[in-house]
């Protein structure tokens, strides 16, 4: 077919499809490019120069030559460029200059084949026999002129076509690989046959889509042929839907009187599809389901461009029976949404597509082998893991915040905890990232692991750390009698997962992502973890970021108002205990972490309080397993009182979707505007949507328990998650000077003892128990404060020596042993002081025979160290 009614039809409107959707590949190569089909892009040049001169611009650089025009989709692109300079002729890489009237592309020789219509009238004319080059005019049509004559050009280079790797010979537009199917099917038949591609049929659900397929049908099927679009429509709904999402047109090209020719009358109307039809000018026309038709597969090029990272320390591995990645649009925004997932360092991706209004839920394996995963979404998503083991006596589940793309170095402080805290560090970046930990306020029992390696150090330990590959993690355990916060510092974007063991004897853990310093806020309301029960406890903490944080924190009993707390250091830390009664506020004069530790049962889950800064208007999640196993879930949802009891909360079970009706349990938090509500949720599998009729935000968040398992998480964060207060940014140098000089004040001559681990096999249980034994290991050498003219270490021959001849003298009670504890409020400042005992002291111990001191061996070892205890410097493992 020679598609003369078509070209003329469409030169405007290729100038607004083209231009607005290729630039993205093209651009690469220059500013203004503009992506022509078959793996092409072709760029004007201003410059106006002859014909010879304009070839040699344009092959300046390698695959780079004047434009040829082979096909119509180069045609319109080069009539888009033209007519966007505005000039009046431009230069194509054509001539007929080896032998008259035989045109040839100059970049290859071959033969010039077009269409007779693409030539001006007349043309090629050769008038004055000195016309052998090849001009586009401002008619858009083609003349042969002079080669001596000066006119810009367009350049053409050749970047391959992006869908040989996704869908070997389609052609690009827009992000999408489109393929010409020329098997007559039926509209199921051409979704069956698309879908084993990986693709699905064609819908032009925008304008400038729909002038693309009108021009790609134009150039792969002849005039008498009918192309089938991913469109139906039943007579159960009467509204043309797409295929893929299930959503009604907006943009359509409906012949005259044909929008609805099927009536709910007719008797045979039960489903119908849509044809795109050459005989009219690729008009659409409706038909029976059972039409056959060619039809265009479409697939979707993932662009990635969010990403979620997590790792899982040591403790949360007792709990991977099954692992679960949920997924949603932020937006709930429907339509295909690629996402590639790697479940560890150097493993295959995995490539998933999923409807944004129905979410994905991809099950995992997790295990010390692959206890990493990314996740890259073409879209932003709310992401969350859930960890469950086979009888659900073990639950944990975590938001996976987005992975920072803006460069700048950030920080974290984690949670502390009564038992043993572990991190897991990890990024996706290229390059080298530097870490740098710290752990302070410790006291005699502080201790930690790194891999085999076990320390035993207090009353600070700084180190730095360097993490060379991608996705490659580096794992901190059993991090436990420190009472600041864990700090972590990197100069490049990365994640922070924090876990611990449950207080009980189950295996069930607990983990979270650790928000970074310049995400969080200086007000929080706190929730509790079961509706108004007065009869439950949860323990909220609070960290502090910038030293002299005045916090204003409630009573236990809500009448008594609140009380002020004064963290005064960076890292401090203070516990509070709030019935499960209310909703709380607490606020600070700086920003400040706040964490729930929320009991659904005799062991908690852990979450990060959100700012109002990181809450947003809409949040998506899915109901699913574990969730449907519990015995309670709940929706908590936390905003100013303009609407909050009027929030929608919409489920879609087996893609009917339905408003859930339940009136939501809510209360006004005390002395503020905000209000808290409480939604129950049932217990069957669906997708969730949740938003306010105001469009105002909100934060959300989800907890289930059942017997002693208990889980949470954030439902999402907003997008304005870089800082609300710059002025006020975390100084990560400043914190470690901070830690080194307070502690230098208490140890004012610091030796040099090196930190020595002993290595041991890993097994269960507390490496670094409190003992009743009267020996004390020595393999670990500890951080000491300074008696430097002694040079005495706890593996030192004075140091045994004195042990032993103190052993002599003293007996040890088994059942009256002191234990060193962590103490639970970190603020105001109550860390273990310097023990001021000198040599002369011990000695003094053996002259007094006299004397019995009923202490156990590691109260005396505590007592001992302290003549030459002190922070270690800044050391690397």
């Amino acid at each position: 077919m020679d598609g003369s009614y078509l070209f003329s039809q469409l030169a405007m409107l290729v100038l607004v499809f083209t231009h607005r959707s290729e630039a993205d590949i093209c651009e690469r190569w220059i500013s203004g490019a503009l992506y022509a089909g078959d793996g092409m892009c072709f760029s004007y040049s201003k410059t106006s120069e002859n014909f010879i001169n304009a070839l040699r611009h344009c092959q300046t650089e390698p695959n780079r030559h004047l434009a040829e025009l082979r096909t119509e989709y180069q045609r319109q692109t080069t009539m888009t460029l033209f007519i966007e300079a505005g000039v009046g002729s431009i230069w194509l890489g054509a001539s007929d200059q080896a032998q008259a009237t035989i045109w040839r592309w100059e970049s290859n020789g071959d033969l010039l084949v077009i269409p007779r219509h693409w030539w001006g009238p007349n043309e090629p004319g050769n008038r004055a026999g000195i016309d052998h080059c090849l001009v586009m005019g401002s008619n858009q049509l083609l003349y042969d002129r002079d080669c001596k004559i000066s006119y810009p050009s367009i350049c053409q280079k050749s970047i391959g076509n992006p869908c040989d790797d996704v869908l070997p010979g389609a052609e690009y537009y827009n992000g999408s690989c489109f393929k010409a199917v020329k098997d007559s099917l039926t509209i199921d038949g051409a979704q069956e046959h698309c879908e084993g591609m990986g693709a699905f049929v064609a819908e032009p659900f925008t304008e400038d889509l729909l002038d693309f397929l009108t021009l790609f049908a134009g150039m792969n099927f002849g005039s008498d042929m009918n192309v089938l679009l991913g469109l139906t429509r039943t007579s159960l709904d009467n509204h043309f839907r797409w295929l893929s999402n299930d959503l009604q047109v907006t943009a359509s090209n409906f012949a005259d009187s044909d929008s609805d020719s099927f009536s709910d009358d007719d008797d045979e109307f039960v489903r119908t599809s849509v044809v795109m039809a050459g005989s009219s000018n690729w008009k659409w026309y409706e038909v029976k389901d059972t039409f056959q038709a060619e039809t265009i597969c479409q697939k979707v090029i993932p662009v990635y461009s969010h990403s979620y990272l997590a790792t899982l320390p040591d403790s949360a591995l007792t709990v991977t029976d099954s692992a679960l990645l949920s997924a949603s649009h932020t937006r709930s925004q429907p339509g295909w949404i690629t996402v590639e997932v790697t479940s560890n360092p150097g493993g295959d991706p995995e490539e998933i597509n999923f409807l944004g209004q129905q979410g994905l839920q991809h099950r995992m394996m997790m295990d010390t082998a692959g206890r990493s995963v990314l996740m890259r979404s073409t879209e932003p998503l709310h992401v969350t893991m859930t960890l469950w083991n086979n009888d659900l006596t073990a639950i944990s589940s975590s938001l996976l915040l987005p992975v920072d793309t803006s460069g700048v170095p950030v920080s974290r402080l984690a949670y502390p905890s009564p038992g043993q805290v572990s991190l897991g560090i990890v990024s996706d970046e290229d390059s080298t990232v530097h870490l740098n930990v710290a752990f302070s306020g410790g006291e005699s029992n502080a201790a930690f692991s790194v891999g085999e390696f076990h320390y035993r150090t207090w009353p600070w330990f700084t180190f730095s750390s360097s993490m060379n590959d991608q996705l490659q993690p580096f794992y901190i355990d059993l991090i436990s009698g420190y009472s600041r916060a864990p700090f972590v510092h990197a100069n490049h974007s990365v994640t922070v997962i924090a876990s611990e063991g449950k207080v009980t004897g189950t295996d069930d853990v607990t983990f979270e992502h650790i928000l970074s310093t310049s995400q969080i806020g200086k007000n929080y309301v706190t929730f509790p973890s079961m509706p108004f029960n007065p009869s439950v406890k949860d323990t909220f903490t609070i960290v502090a970021v910038h030293n002299n944080t005045l916090v204003k924190v409630p009573h236990l009993d809500v009448n008594l108002g609140s009380y002020n707390v004064i963290l005064h250091k960076a890292g401090d830390t203070f516990d509070i205990e709030l019935l499960t009664g209310d909703f709380r506020h607490v606020t600070g004069s700086k920003p400040f972490y706040t964490y729930a530790r929320l009991r659904g049962g005799d062991n908690p889950c852990t979450l990060t309080l959100l700012a109002d800064h990181l809450w947003t208007d809409q949040y998506t999640f899915h109901m699913t397993e574990p969730w449907t196993s519990l015995q309670d879930v709940y929706v908590i949802a936390v905003g100013n009182n303009t609407d909050m009891e009027m929030i929608s909360l919409e489920a879609k079970i087996d893609s009917a979707t339905a408003t859930i009706t339940t009136t939501p349990n809510c209360q006004k938090v005390e002395g503020t505007n905000y209000v808290g509500c409480y939604y129950e949720l049932t217990l069957v599998p669906a997708f969730y949507s949740l938003s306010r009729p105001s469009g105002e935000t909100f934060a959300a968040y989800m907890f289930g328990s059942k017997d002693q398992a208990a889980a949470c998480h954030q439902l999402g964060v907003g997008t304005d998650s870089s800082g609300k207060y710059p002025a006020m940014m975390f100084d990560a140098e400043a914190f470690l000077v901070s830690i080194q000089v307070e502690e230098a004040e208490q140890c004012p001559e610091q030796s040099t003892v090196p930190i020595s681990p002993s290595r041991r096999k890993r097994q269960s249980g507390d490496y670094f128990k409190d003992s009743a034994a009267t020996t004390v290991e020595t393999t670990e050498e500890l951080p000491l404060c300074g008696f430097t003219r002694l040079n005495i270490t706890p593996s030192s021959e004075e140091f045994q020596e004195m042990l032993e001849s103190i052993s002599k003298y003293i007996k040890v009670d088994h059942h009256n042993t002191s234990q060193f504890r962590r103490k639970k409020e970190s603020a105001p400042d109550n860390r273990m002081s310097s023990v001021s005992v000198g040599v002369f002291s011990c000695s003094l111990i053996f002259v007094s025979l006299g004397m019995l001191i009923l202490m156990d061996i590691t109260s005396i070892v505590a007592a001992l160290s302290g003549i030459v205890r002190g922070g270690t410097g800044l050391g690397e493992i």
